[in-house]
């Protein structure tokens, strides 16, 4: 697997793959998830519903994408990741981000627990379970990116 993962999001025969470098042009959804089967299908349906998305499995290039890449609006993040909590990662990002840049930040779990939600209160996300409701999580990014 690769470490970087970024994609435009438009679906043609020569999109490059979800985690190529080509993809963070112009995207306005980051994906930070480790499981690759995890970004391929959501990456799948945010094509589908054409959205510009860039998804990475490295904490580190998402702080990288998020700092330097203003289209960015929305960032969908696991919970769990191996090498960082999604919501260290939130933190992370949080204390680099210019206070006049409003991000809408969502986070991803197989198993939500009190704690996830108390964290989630505390740093203003939205908490999603897997499997996705794919209905509400549309209504959300939509509702982000007007913004």
């Amino acid at each position: 697997m690769q470490n970087r993962n970024e994609g435009t999001g438009e679906q043609a025969q020569a999109d490059p793959s979800p985690m190529s470098p080509e993809r963070e042009i112009d995207s306005q959804i980051l994906v930070v998830e480790d499981e690759l089967d995890t970004v391929v299908e959501l990456g799948e349906w945010l094509d589908l519903k054409k959205m510009k998305y860039v998804a990475t499995n490295e904490p580190n290039h998402a702080i990288e994408v998020v700092t330097h890449n203003e289209s960015i609006k929305l960032l969908i993040v696991d919970a769990y990741m191996s090498r960082m909590s999604g919501y260290s990662l939130i933190a992370s990002i949080n204390t680099q981000m210019p206070s006049r840049r409003k991000l809408r930040l969502i986070i991803v779990t197989g198993h939500p627990s009190e704690e996830d939600y108390e964290n989630a209160a505390r740093l203003g996300v939205s908490v999603f379970e897997k499997p996705l409701d794919l209905d509400a999580l549309e209504r959300v990014l939509r509702d982000g990116l007007r913004d």
